[in-house]
């Protein structure tokens, strides 16, 4: 899910709850508390993301494909090099002059917008991507997979740095998946998320900072614009804040009734949205931690 610049509207993907489930894309009005545009298809849809001026949505899906959208109508602008794998994740570069995304086939591309080709393709064999990452200094790109490891690359050198283990896995899981990677606003250091695992990093010599006394899920996170704190949904349906500096839990509360998936923050950080697997899509008061809205995903 996504947050407009402006915090007017809200982006939300979902699908694959149930066996089957059809994938959606949905755009609130956060004002009027209604939908705006809703896409509905056979494949789920994983992730999405706006351009810094709210002019684009970046889409990926369980089909192969990321698309560019106009939020305005809902209208393709572009269609992306279909993978032969799921996308689990795409993203901007911070300058947006290029797309990266992640996928199951265990590539990671870079995509330029302007000659509208593949600038790049980074290879992950055997493993399948969940999520991507890119420094806001455009220096560093990472990636986390199901099998729980991270694996970071110097970006403008093309370059593999490291790889290491970002998820350690829980009793009774097949698979110990990571789910997010997120790096600070500075970039000196990223955050990884999964399976009883929430974890610290140095992104310059790859130390591990940090491990957070965290038994759950991690699903997602993000960090506070200043990266002095970090909050994670994860698969109880909590919502966790953590002092990044401290490695102190600062709040907790129960969002979702099920897991929660998904973790949006607005710009001015007012507000934090949160979406869950009992198909709800919630807005809080980030400061007061009070609901002030909810949105109720018609199950299909």
């Amino acid at each position: 899910m996504a947050f407009s610049p402006e915090a007017k509207r809200l982006a939300v993907c979902a699908g694959w709850i149930g066996p089957r489930e059809p994938g959606e894309l949905t755009i609130w009005d956060l004002e009027q508390r209604r939908e705006l545009f809703v896409l509905r298809q056979f494949q789920p849809i994983r992730s999405v993301v706006f351009s810094r001026d709210g002019k684009q949505l970046l889409v990926g899906d369980f089909g192969g494909l990321t698309r560019l959208f106009d939020p305005a109508t809902g209208s393709v602008l572009t269609t992306l090099p279909k993978r032969a794998g799921i996308i689990n994740s795409a993203v901007f570069t911070p300058d947006e002059k290029a797309i990266i995304f992640g996928c199951f086939d265990g590539t990671v591309t870079l995509w330029d917008i302007a000659t509208q080709r593949t600038s790049y393709v980074f290879l992950v064999p055997g493993e399948r991507i969940i999520k991507v990452a890119v420094s806001p200094n455009g220096e560093y790109l990472g990636a986390v997979t199901q099998t729980g490891k991270g694996h970071l690359w110097n970006l403008p050198r093309r370059l593999k740095l490291r790889s290491f283990e970002a998820s350690k896995g829980a009793a009774g899981r097949p698979l110990p998946s990571a789910e997010a990677i997120l790096f600070t606003p500075d970039g000196k250091s990223f955050a990884t998320a999964g399976y009883a695992a929430l974890r610290l990093w140095d992104t310059g010599t790859g130390k591990k900072l940090r491990e957070f006394p965290f038994a759950s899920y991690g699903m997602n996170a993000l960090f506070t614009r200043d990266g002095k704190q970090l909050l994670c949904a994860d698969g109880e349906g909590q919502v966790s804040i953590w002092n990044v500096g401290s490695g102190e839990k600062i709040a907790g509360w129960e969002a979702h009734a099920e897991r929660c998936s998904g973790l949006a923050l607005s710009q001015d950080e007012r507000q934090l949205a949160t979406a869950g697997w009992d198909y709800t899509i919630k807005v809080w008061d980030l400061e007061k931690r009070m609901l002030t809205g909810t949105l109720t995903r018609k199950k299909p």
